[in-house]
């Protein structure tokens, strides 16, 4: 049986996964830096496993599953429309050169969002910490998407290994070098290298360093992958339960041989503690599987639900301006702050309101985005007419 889809390539479960992804990052955020008991709910959790309230539990729970979602969509994506592109020289085809472009781009918007007014004034006071070299998740993406383009480079001298197979391994090498970095604990690595490089492994400004994060880049990569080798099928009604199915008996023999080394084999390195890596993954992969019967029984592709998918880096970047004061040094977190001494704590139900707002706006802005930039560029194009041509 042949799900009734379009014949369109797009595959619109893709979008509404990003969609998902960005909207957990947007309230997660905001409830975080906003509600004023964060700090004791997440102790708990942490020490306990629970703190009591089976809401909040669930919400802290979920946080942890959004950074995963997005990295394997982003990669997921990638890995899929570059294997759209097949008999072409490597660098004439459009996705390489989209894709290294917006990797670099990715990254430099990252360092610039970690610049504002109020480290300028520490830099000229000599009391700055360093923040600006934070190795964050817009530098993780765009160095992800770097990777993922030369290793697409590899694939394209060795064709007769599959994509989606050097992906997987990739997958699984960032993955199993995680114990190894985990051991070198608050000494930097590599040794005396800038605090820039370091950062992304395991410096003090460390938040999502390379390993294990591009590891699920590389395991989205190599699904999408896997969905362009195999596209003919992606409509047939058993494809997403075959998928899930085998990706997660995949999991559970890697799983197995990774305790069966940590057992048998005597190692300086607990490879056991990186086998919350194949958890995130394998709840990523029940997620995909359920947005592909979603989007193949329902239709559910609520427009402005999608157009947020879509437009995930501007959402990204306003939201950092907007929320944390990137750039200017003002924002919410001036107003509104868990911590008493930046602002005023706000109650669960508060957070969750505001939330909803922030949410919300962004649903708008995405939506009316070309409006928008027409009505600010209006004066500009009056007053240098040459040059604001579009």
């Amino acid at each position: 049986m042949e799900l009734n889809k379009s014949a369109g390539s797009r595959l619109m479960f893709i979008d509404m996964a990003r969609s998902f992804a960005i909207v957990f990052m947007l309230e997660g955020h905001f409830i975080t830096l906003t509600y004023g008991d964060y700090f004791e709910i997440h102790e708990a959790i942490k020490q306990y496993g629970a703190s009591g309230n089976f809401f909040l539990d669930t919400w802290h729970d979920l946080r942890n599953y959004t950074a995963p979602l997005f990295f394997t969509i982003t990669g997921l994506v990638l890995g899929y429309l570059l294997m759209g592109h097949k008999g072409e020289s490597f660098w004439k085809q459009k996705r390489v050169s989209k894709g290294w472009r917006r990797g670099l781009k990715i990254i430099l918007w990252g360092y610039i969002l970690q610049i504002n007014l109020e480290y300028v004034s520490s830099y000229f006071n000599g009391t700055h910490s360093g923040h600006i070299y934070t190795f964050h998740v817009l530098q993780c993406i765009g160095t992800g998407l770097l990777l993922l383009i030369a290793l697409y480079g590899i694939h394209y001298l060795f064709k007769k290994i599959k994509f989606s197979l050097i992906l997987f391994i990739a997958g699984v090498t960032v993955f199993a070098l995680y114990p190894v970095i985990r051991s070198y604990g608050d000494t930097p690595f590599p040794s005396g290298a800038p605090l820039i490089i370091q950062n992304m492994l395991n410096g003090p400004n460390s938040v999502f360093p390379i390993i294990p994060h591009v590891g699920f880049i590389f395991f989205g990569a190599s699904i999408g992958s896997f969905f362009r080798e195999y596209a003919k099928y992606t409509k047939k009604v058993w494809f997403p339960a075959v998928f899930v199915a085998s990706a997660l008996l995949i999991i559970l023999i890697i799983r197995s041989i990774t305790i069966g080394i940590a057992l048998n084999i005597d190692s300086p390195y607990e490879f056991i503690g990186g086998l919350w890596l194949y958890k995130r993954v394998t709840y990523v992969v029940i997620f995909i599987g359920i947005l592909m019967y979603v989007e193949y029984f329902t239709k559910f592709h609520p427009k402005w639900f999608i157009q947020m998918g879509q437009n995930t880096l501007n959402i990204y970047i306003i939201h950092c301006i907007l929320l944390y004061g990137s750039i200017f040094g003002f924002g919410i977190k001036n107003f509104y702050n868990k911590n008493p001494e930046h602002g005023v704590p706000l109650s669960f139900g508060e957070a969750v309101f505001g939330a909803v707002l922030f949410v919300a706006f962004f649903a708008v802005i995405t939506h009316y985005r070309y409006q928008i930039k027409n009505t600010l560029l209006y004066i500009p194009r009056l007053v240098f007419p040459n040059l604001m041509k579009s």
